[in-house]
Order: C-alpha cells, then sequence, then structure tokens
C-alpha cells in the first residue's frame, strides 16, 4: 500500500510536468510558426513601401499605382490599401474611408510603429471580420503614409491546420481583447463555445502561462498560453485535466492489480517458510509428550539436526534429559545403599533385643 501510494503520486506530478512540458513547447513552437506567417505577410508589403512611387508622397498617384499592380498583390491578401497621413484609406479595389480611429492607423501614424498587426475587427469595406497587416512607407527616414494588407479571418485557418491535439486536446489563437482568431482540435473540443465565457474566466484562459480553469461540460482544463511576437496575440493549447490523470491512474491501477499479485505471493513464500519452520517444533512437541507419558523413559532423545534456534532448544533439551538420566539413576543406587543399610540396621536391632 505504501509503494502504490508512494509510486502512484510521484508518478502522477512527473506525467503532469511532462505533458505541461510537451504542450508548452508545442505553443511556443507555434507561436514561432505564426511569427514567422506574420513576417512573410509584412514581407509581401515591401514590394509596395519599396516602390518608386512612394517617394512622391502624392497620395493619387499611389493610389493609381496601387490599382495597377492589383495583380501583384499576394493571394492571401483580400486587398491592399495605401493610408496617408490624413487617415484616408484607399485600396486596391477602389474603395476608400477614413480610419482616425484606428488604432493600426495610432500606432504607425502617431506613435511611429514601422509596422503594425491589429485584433481582429469587422471590416469598413465588406462588413467581414479581418485583421490589417501595416508597414510604414519612409521617405528620407520620415513616415509619410503606410500600406495596409486586409486578411480575412478565414485565411488564418492555415496556421494550425497541421495542429494534432489528439482526442482531447485543442489549439487556439486568440486576439489580445479575447476574441478567438481560430482553433483546431479534437472534435469533442471543437464544440467549447468561447462566446458564452465571462470576462474572468476569458482572462484566465489568455494569461500567459501554464494555469487550469474549469469548464462547463469538460471539468478543469490545463491551459498553456504563450505571446504571439510583432502582434497582440497569444496561442493557446488546451488539454483536458482528465487526460493528464488518466496516465497516472492506469500506471496506479496497474500497481494495484501488481501489488495484490505480489501480495499474494508474498503470503504464499511465507507460509511455506513458516511451515518449514514450524514442522521441526512438532517432531520436538511429539518426542517430549512421549518422554512425559507412561514410564517416562529418560534414554529417549530427540532426534534432529538444525542449525537454528530449534536445533539449539533440541540439543539443550537432549543434554537436560541426559543429565536427569545420570541423576535418576544416581538415585536409584542411593537408594538400593539405603534399603541395604536399613536391613543391616534391622537385624542390629533385633540382635539388641535379643
Amino acid at each position: 500500500v505504501l509503494q502504490v501510494s508512494v509510486v502512484a503520486n510521484n508518478t502522477k506530478r512527473q506525467v503532469e510536468q511532462l505533458i505541461t512540458q510537451r504542450y508548452v513547447e508545442f505553443t511556443k513552437t507555434t507561436s514561432d510558426k505564426v511569427t514567422k506567417v506574420i513576417d512573410e505577410f509584412l514581407g509581401c508589403l515591401d514590394f509596395y513601401t519599396n516602390a518608386d512611387v512612394v517617394e512622391t508622397v502624392d497620395t493619387p498617384q499611389i493610389v493609381e499605382w496601387l490599382k495597377a499592380h492589383e495583380s501583384k498583390r499576394d493571394s492571401r491578401f483580400d486587398y491592399v490599401a495605401w493610408v496617408d497621413k490624413n487617415a484616408g484609406f484607399y485600396s486596391d479595389v477602389g474603395t476608400e474611408t477614413s480610419i482616425p480611429d484606428r488604432d493600426y492607423f495610432q500606432a504607425i501614424m502617431q506613435k511611429g510603429y514601422d509596422y503594425y498587426v491589429d485584433n481582429p475587427v469587422t471590416s469598413k469595406v465588406t462588413g467581414k471580420t479581418i485583421i490589417h497587416v501595416c508597414k510604414a512607407a519612409k521617405v528620407n527616414g520620415r513616415t509619410v503614409g503606410f500600406f495596409c494588407a486586409v486578411i480575412g479571418i478565414q485565411h488564418l485557418q492555415v496556421l494550425l491546420e497541421d495542429v494534432d491535439m489528439g482526442n482531447d486536446g485543442l489549439a487556439t489563437i486568440f486576439s489580445g481583447a479575447g476574441m478567438l482568431i481560430v482553433k483546431n482540435g479534437s472534435e469533442d473540443m471543437m464544440n467549447i463555445d468561447f462566446t458564452k465565457f465571462d470576462d474572468q474566466t476569458l482572462k484566465a484562459f489568455v494569461q500567459v502561462g501554464a494555469t487550469q480553469a474549469p469548464i462547463e461540460g469538460y471539468g478543469k482544463v490545463m491551459n498553456m498560453v504563450e505571446p504571439v511576437e510583432k502582434t497582440p496575440w497569444v496561442v493557446c493549447a488546451m488539454i483536458k485535466d482528465s487526460a493528464i490523470t488518466s496516465v497516472s491512474r492506469k500506471i496506479v491501477s496497474f500497481l494495484i492489480v501488481f501489488g495484490i499479485i505480489l501480495s499474494v505471493f508474498i503470503i504464499i513464500i511465507t507460509a511455506i517458510v513458516l511451515f518449514r519452520a514450524i514442522k521441526p517444533l512438532q517432531t520436538v512437541e511429539t518426542t517430549i509428550r512421549g518422554i512425559a507419558s507412561g514410564n517416562a523413559d529418560l534414554t529417549k532423545r530427540i532426534e534432529l539436526k538444525a542449525d537454528n534456534e530449534i536445533g539449539r532448544v533440541v540439543e539443550g533439551f537432549n543434554q537436560f534429559s541426559e543429565k536427569l538420566q545420570t541423576i535418576m539413576a544416581a538415585i536409584k543406587n542411593t537408594k538400593d545403599s539405603l534399603v541395604l543399610a536399613g536391613q543391616n540396621l534391622n537385624d542390629s536391632t533385633n540382635d539388641t533385643a535379643a
């Protein structure tokens, strides 16, 4: 019982550490993969930011050039837009809008960022959920505007399409605002509706590090979170706590069964050993009872040779019997002498009386 208890607790702790470490490494790898894709997006924008037309700092010319090079646009981009310092947003598909309130405009034109990737938002042009990947256009080291690639959130599914989370796991990417961007995993875990989470639970899920949080219908879920460089996003790897403990439970079950088998084996071996140890005592008992019964034949000895405590007891008993036999013989001789002396005394008494 002690062995099973110690090994089970040790095993559970070690298994949890190994699985946690595995998924921590997974989130880091996936985060690096997402960062690499973002770098690819930014690299595609170099074609626009390095164009000679940017030197003109003339929005109409830049927009015309942008439309003329629509065919050069990366297939993953819904469209590409030029944003000038007045927050005018001009796409290569001919749409125009104003975006002074957008965080990516403020980040590049007001805060001086060289690039910016925002959280998913609703497009003012199409009404779909999109992200903006933006890169500043500079002339003589001064930002004169920026190009913005608009990417539909459906194109981001490729980021997790090769992920295999087994039967009890789920990989997700959350925005910095706690919005689910993309997910992939087991069929069961894919049914989790994160839109029904309260703010506190959702905040726990996007907290960087390894945490545990309960999900209704799934019990406790271990959640490993890793931030994605160059974005406000985080990668989350989730796995049911029951899946982690199931390994240790199987090991504990094996140990219990093995422990029972081992206990039965020990009992059988112990019984055999005890039987062999007690059997000589039965011989001793029989011999002593034989000596004690009837005429108490002191010539009898226990015929048993054993180099153990029982053997020494037998040896001592035999020595005792031998000495007792000697004493009894001496007593018998003394008795005969006393009888003869008594006879002589009686004869003398009769002579004296006569």
